[in-house]
């Protein structure tokens, strides 16, 4: 079965689970220095919404995307596509705090073209290269967006993803709609849209706990943990677990799971979240 989008984790070494860093450099650098990234059994995964800021002045997104940069290569380095990410690559607009977030992304994005050409080369103002770095730069970021993966699936029951399962996403699995292990997304078709109601779904408005154990048994899991949406630390909906990494919580909680055991239930599942201070 041809497979895109989807990491595949085996039943072995160690999981590292962050979500919703929104711009926090130093909430992203704290749970960089807790990966063991020599250890390639060691995982870190990024459940998405690495940019767009949620606390006023903290917006380092793009300094986080080129430190991704720099370790995307590695086997044991993971990011899933949240929904902020993908509004960035489709220009598509997304508000939060009262202004719109693709816009300020890509004032930053300007930001670094125009230190570029006039402080990092002592050139006078000149708006042609200017335009032309920040064309360049735009691109860069989104291309390196857009390989992001979807979806994350271990060996020993664990499904990823940014959001839930809205009920009319479900409805497209069950009627064969879309294939959930094959989309693509490079244009506005059905998967598109599915990809988008999946990402963008919060508990209780757009699904309840029986439709998450459809999902969960549609993909052969056992659990389903993910971000999106905020509680100030963590959440549980049947098998699901929702938690905070960052994003303008008081509680930041990330997951460490061991890939080689076999969790009972969600109460075990809970007990791998840590806090970070």
């Amino acid at each position: 079965m041809i497979e895109n989008k989807i990491i595949r984790l085996p039943k072995k070494g160690r999981l590292i689970v962050v979500t919703d860093i929104h711009g926090n450099k130093e909430d992203f650098d704290k749970y960089i220095d807790i990966w063991d990234k020599n250890d390639l059994d060691c995982h870190i995964l990024f459940l998405g919404d690495l940019i767009h800021e949620v606390e006023y002045g903290k917006d380092l997104s793009i300094d986080i995307l080129e430190e991704c940069m720099e370790y995307f290569d590695l086997p044991n380095f993971h990011i899933l596509l949240g929904n902020h990410e993908l509004c960035q690559v489709m220009d598509e607009f997304v508000y939060k705090l009262g202004y719109n977030q693709t816009i300020e992304f890509n004032r930053h994005i300007q930001d670094k073209a125009i230190n570029f050409v006039i402080k990092d080369n002592n050139l006078t103002t000149d708006k042609e290269t200017i335009d032309q770095y920040y064309d360049m730069y735009k691109y860069n970021f989104e291309s390196f967006m857009r390989q992001f993966d979807y979806f994350c699936i271990t060996e020993n029951g664990f499904f990823f993803s940014h959001a839930g399962i809205s009920d009319s996403a479900l409805i497209s699995l069950i009627n064969k709609e879309i294939d959930l292990f094959n989309l693509n997304i490079d244009t506005v078709t059905a998967d598109y849209i599915f990809l988008e109601e999946m990402i963008w779904s919060r508990p209780y408005d757009d699904y309840v706990e029986t439709e998450i154990d459809i999902f969960l048994g549609m993909v052969d899991c056992k659990f389903m943990c993910v971000g999106h949406t905020p509680y100030n630390g963590c959440h549980i909906l049947g098998n699901q677990l929702f938690f905070d990494s960052s994003f303008a919580t008081d509680n930041k909680y990330y997951l460490d799971i061991d890939l080689s055991k076999d969790y009972d239930d969600i109460v075990e599942v809970m007990k791998c979240l840590k806090e970070v201070k």
